[in-house]
């Protein structure tokens, strides 16, 4: 059994399980990137990078709808919940508002339109797992929030390119927030796991573990174009990212479920 307790899950635990894992497929993986990442240089360069930030204005703000609808809905009698919610979606649609500020700033035009295009294609993959219950919100937040860490983390350390007039506001705002926001979530989560009765437990974790898996299915396609977009977009090095994605998954679920990594059985690869 797992004995991580909810208050210590933050930014510090993330980075240590996180190259736990990756170094078992990339022991040279460095804890801290040595140099920073240049500027875009060309015309295709900074096209690039918009592309990445409209799909990021799309993302945070799947995941303001999802988070509303879930407090709409699943949590409609849980002001508790609603009010630990509430931060991360003001917070991501803040994130939303930047990035298309950002977008409109280089590119002379709103970027609505082609942000509302992937949003759609988010509700497409997801349907209604993350407002299906508390299970199936978990799984949208495990995915959205924290398996996603795996491609972030490999980026932060050998990205070659980045957005450098962005660089502040995603220092001083995106990781922080973001971090605050797993934080709630798995405390919340780790907390009502403990006061779970026995039978009531074991239900949860396969509940929770079916629609997991569920969302993982739907996402694989997604998954794997956004990790090619990553390596094209910042030059980073994403050579084992599959393996490491698939075990980082692994690892965390074992966390947030409190059991051994063994007895979840076999997990869809991302590759598949």
């Amino acid at each position: 059994m797992s004995t991580t307790a909810s208050t210590d899950w933050g930014p510090a635990l993330e980075d240590a399980l996180f190259l736990t894992v990756a170094h078992r497929h990339v022991p040279g993986l460095p804890a801290r990137r040595a140099a920073p990442p240049r500027g875009p240089e060309t015309p295709a360069e900074v096209q690039a990078l918009c592309d990445d930030w409209v799909r990021t204005a799309a993302h945070d703000l799947f995941i303001v709808q999802a988070v509303a609808r879930a407090m709409h809905t699943v949590f409609a009698e849980d002001p508790h919940v609603q009010l630990l919610l509430s931060r991360q979606l003001g917070d991501d649609g803040d994130h939303a508002v930047e990035a298309r500020r950002h977008l409109w700033a280089l590119r002379g035009s709103d970027p609505l339109s082609e942000i509302q295009r992937h949003l759609a294609e988010h509700w497409a993959r997801a349907g209604d797992i993350p407002f299906r219950g508390v299970a199936g919100f978990l799984a949208f937040e495990f995915h959205y929030e924290l398996y996603i860490l795996a491609r972030m983390q490999i980026v932060r350390r050998t990205a070659r390119i980045a957005d450098t007039a962005m660089k502040d506001f995603a220092e001083s705002r995106i990781r922080p927030d973001e971090a605050f926001h797993r934080s709630q979530i798995v405390g919340w989560w780790l907390d009502k796991l403990q006061a779970m009765a026995q039978e009531e437990r074991a239900r949860f974790t396969r509940e929770i573990l079916a629609q997991d898996e569920a969302l993982q299915q739907r996402l694989n396609p997604f998954l794997r174009e956004e990790l090619a977009d990553m390596a094209r977009v910042y030059g980073a090095d994403l050579a084992e990212a599959h393996a490491i994605y698939d075990d980082w998954r692994r690892t965390l679920l074992a966390k947030l479920l409190d059991t051994d990594a063994s007895a979840l059985g076999a997990l869809t690869s991302i590759v598949h």
